[in-house]
C-alpha cells in the first residue's frame, strides 16, 4: 500500500489533472528533484516533494509530519509569458486550495509564497513556482494510514 505521502503526491497530481485535461497545461509530473523544462510539452507543473520533518510526536499516538511542496510552472520560452503563467498560477491555486486537506489525508495544507525563475537568456526557459507546506499524521510504525 502507498505511504500517506505517495497518497498525497497522488491526491495533488489528481486535483491538477483536469487542468491537463482541459488543455491548459501539456505536462504533468512529479519527483523529489527539479524538472526541467528542455523536452517537456509547455506548459508543464512539475510537483516537487523533497525531504520531511517529524514536528510532533503525540504518545501513545503518532507522529505530525510537514513536508514542503512546490509547484513549478514551466515554459520553453519565458518572454511575454508573465501574464500566461500569473493566469496559469492563479487556477492551479484555485484548483488546489479548494481541497486544503487533500481528501482527507492532510491535516492541513498552507501557501508559504510564490517565486519567479528564467534562465537569464532573452527567449530562454523560465516559469514561477507556487510554494506550500502540508502537515499530515501517521501512527507509530505505520506509514500507509493517517489519524
Amino acid at each position: 500500500m502507498p505511504t500517506i505521502r505517495q497518497q498525497l503526491i497522488a491526491q495533488v497530481l489528481t486535483l491538477l489533472q483536469p487542468l491537463k485535461d482541459a488543455g491548459t497545461i501539456r505536462g504533468l509530473a512529479s519527483s523529489r528533484f527539479p524538472a526541467t523544462v528542455d523536452e517537456k510539452p509547455s506548459p508543464y507543473v512539475h510537483v516537487m516533494h523533497p525531504d520531511e520533518e517529524v514536528i510532533d510526536q503525540t504518545l501513545g499516538h503518532g507522529y505530525t509530519v510537514e513536508f514542503d511542496l512546490q509547484i513549478a510552472i514551466l515554459v520553453k520560452t519565458y518572454r511575454n509569458q508573465e501574464t500566461q503563467l500569473e493566469d496559469l498560477a492563479t487556477q492551479i491555486i484555485a484548483t488546489f486550495e479548494a481541497d486544503p486537506q487533500l481528501a482527507g489525508l492532510a491535516t492541513h495544507c498552507y501557501y508559504t509564497g510564490q517565486v519567479w525563475f528564467n534562465t537569464g537568456e532573452t527567449n530562454g526557459p523560465g516559469g514561477c513556482q507556487l510554494n506550500y507546506r502540508v502537515q499530515y499524521r501517521r501512527p507509530y510504525g505505520d506509514t500507509t494510514t493517517t489519524f
